[in-house]
């Protein structure tokens, strides 16, 4: 969780209540849910590519300013998509909240493996499902403090990314085949080796020569699972293993593994064995 203070940058003034947040040390990635209500103005040029959707629009309208009369928003479900060097300006009346990302142009050039073009990106408001769908994944995971580490947001994000990409005949993902025997090996044993850490999407494409964005398919082409999935699904083996072998406690086990604690363990055993780790202790 962050500070409302942190919102003050966004130039809205009252400034929002920020709700729920990623840690800061998800490199070039910034989500948010926020809240705003009353009476209020903002302004800001944009820096980043930002993508915000209402997730409760109770009685919000917002006036632009070259409009003199307030229109009532698009409702729930509802996105905007904004481009570095947009300038976003208005006020509005009423009660919303909002979860948005926020990601710098080089970790976009970083997943493309290619300069930032704005004209290749959608912008403007729209209500794509999928945008609100994948925004509403992240907001789960970071409710739930990214038991799987930053590979997943990662991960949502690179969909994201290539939903927006407009010029499909360029997307890097578009390639049909998957990891090489060898790549695939490299990586296996790289999360075997850094379970416990949060080990990042990025992380594990620069062991293989590729790009996070290729990685995000090619892994699941091979694997049948993507990256998130198979770190979560080694985390549960080796957990087991150590549950019925140790007398360690299993909040222990837990961080040891890369759980952020034993409450986090219990969720994914629940969801991926359909039983509580105490019943694999060996009695």
């Amino acid at each position: 969780m962050l500070s409302a203070e942190r919102a003050i940058a966004w130039n809205l003034a009252p400034a929002p209540k920020l709700m729920l947040a990623t840690n800061p040390d998800v490199d070039g990635i910034d989500f948010r849910e926020f809240a705003i209500e009353g009476e209020g103005s903002f302004d800001y040029g944009c820096a980043v590519l930002q993508a915000v959707v209402a997730i409760d629009d109770r009685d919000l309208s917002v006036r632009s300013p070259n409009c003199q009369d307030f229109k009532r928003s698009r409702g729930n479900g509802s996105s905007r998509i904004c481009l570095p060097g947009d300038r976003v300006k208005g006020e509005w009346r009423g009660a919303a909240s909002f979860r948005g990302v926020y990601l710098s142009p080089v970790f976009v050039e970083r997943t493309f493996e290619q300069s930032f073009r704005v004209g290749e990106f959608l912008s403007g408001e729209t209500s794509s499902r999928i945008v609100e769908h994948l925004l509403s994944a992240i907001g789960a995971d970071v409710a739930q403090r990214s038991p799987g580490g930053p590979a997943f947001i990662q991960s949502v994000i690179v969909s994201l990314l290539h939903h927006l990409h407009l010029s499909s005949g360029q997307r890097p993902l578009a390639s049909k085949g998957g990891l090489s025997r060898r790549q695939l090996k490299i990586l296996q044993e790289l999360i075997d080796a850094e379970l416990a850490s949060r080990l990042s999407l990025e992380r594990m494409a620069r062991a293989v020569g590729v790009s996070a964005g290729y990685l995000s398919r090619a892994f699941k082409a091979s694997s049948g699972v993507s990256p998130h999935q198979y770190i979560l699904r080694a985390r549960v083996e080796r957990a087991k293993k150590m549950i019925r072998d140790s007398d360690l406690s299993l909040d222990e086990i837990a961080e040891s593994v890369g759980f952020a604690d034993g409450s986090h363990m219990t969720t994914v055993f629940l969801k991926q064995t359909q039983k509580v780790p105490s019943q694999f202790r060996n009695r």
